[in-house]
């Protein structure tokens, strides 16, 4: 139940600044809102659908870093 408040508390900036501060279930939960644009502008950019996954992976492990 912590965690759904958890969600329900934070807005985007605040999720950003949690992630950057090292929080991995915020990190998780951008991830989460945000992985299948990620995968579009991944999948627009290579036209290859391998090549488009494995730049997402790359792009949210770069983010993470």
């Amino acid at each position: 139940m912590e965690a759904v408040t958890r969600i329900a508390l934070r807005d985007a900036g605040d999720l950003v600044a949690l992630a950057a501060a090292g929080d991995e279930f915020a990190f998780r939960q951008i991830i989460a809102a945000y992985h299948d644009d990620m995968r579009r502008v991944c999948s627009y950019m290579a036209d290859d659908r391998a090549i488009a996954d494995e730049a997402t992976q790359a792009a949210w492990v770069i983010a993470w870093k």
